[in-house]
Parts: C-alpha cells; structure tokens; sequence
C-alpha cells in the first residue's frame, strides 16, 4: 500500500474516532450492550492500547501502561460496571495524541523502510511478504473494524449518530 494511502487510511480513522467519542461521558462509555458486545470505552480503550504497536513500530512511545492497558487487550475480562478502566476522558486526550504523533510518523517514514521485511513470530495472521507496510494496512483494518462499532455503540446508547 502506498505511505499516502497509510496516511488517508489512518486520518479517516482518526476524524471517525474522535467524531464518534463527542459527548460521550464516562457514564456513557461503560453502558454495555445487550446480548453481549463492548461497551463504548473498551472499543476506544482497545484501539488506544492498540496503537501502541502501531506507534512500536514506527518508534513511538505507548500512551497506556501496560497495567493500564491489560483491561483492553483482545480476550480481556469484559468491562462490567465498576470495573477498573481507565476513564473516557483520558483515553479520548489518548486517541487524540497517539493519533497526531501516528500520522506524523507515517508522512516522515521513508517508503524503503515501509517495503522492509518485519518479523512477526506471535501473529496470528501470516503474510506472503512480511513488510512493515503490509502489518500497517493490517493493524488499520483493525482499527477499521473497531471505530465502526464505536459508532454502533453511539446507537446502543442513546446517542445519534454523528457520520452520516
């Protein structure tokens, strides 16, 4: 994938995020969905601790410790109410910042450092050509699939829709 489509890719989840997360209090954020499901603040905390591999690779820093990121690691305990988590404020000042410096990072990256191979020994998925640009398009379908149920999960509480 071209860096310039990264880019695109990663702002569109960016502006889909932070769209998605506007007046959603922390009260809000931990409603869970009936018949199972997510609440609001794990998706977003989810994404937040997930972009720290993202960010790992481009050398960047995580936002979340990892104590702080366990709630929201894939197979995690779900969320219930008065669960600890950390509060939607602080993962939305999260997503905002690891968002900035993401995108910073992708439009400085050289494209030769993007065609180069990576090792990936605990992925799940295998790639024919293991590049750093082939995991990045991987962890932004992810992000992908996660920022459209935050705007599901807008809908679960109450709230409308804010992408239309």
């Amino acid at each position: 994938m071209a860096k310039s489509t990264l880019v695109a890719g990663y702002s569109a989840s960016q502006l889909i995020i932070m769209t998605n997360l506007k007046g959603i209090n922390n009260e809000d954020s931990i409603v869970l969905p009936g018949g199972g499901g997510n609440s609001i603040n794990w998706i977003a905390g989810h994404i937040l601790a997930s972009r720290t591999s993202v960010l790992k690779l481009l050398g960047g820093d995580r936002f979340l410790s990892l104590e702080e990121a366990a709630p929201y690691a894939r197979g995690a305990q779900r969320l219930n109410p008065g669960a600890t988590c950390e509060s939607i404020e602080r993962i939305r000042q999260g997503l905002k910042s690891t968002g900035k410096d993401l995108l910073k990072r992708l439009r400085d990256i050289p494209d030769s450092t993007l065609a180069q191979e990576i090792d990936m020994p605990n992925f799940p998925i295998k790639f024919e050509e293991p590049t750093l640009d082939a995991y990045l398009t991987l962890l932004l379908y992810h992000e992908g699939y996660h920022t459209g149920q935050l705007g599901l999960g807008r809908c679960v509480i109450g709230k409308k829709p804010l992408i239309k």
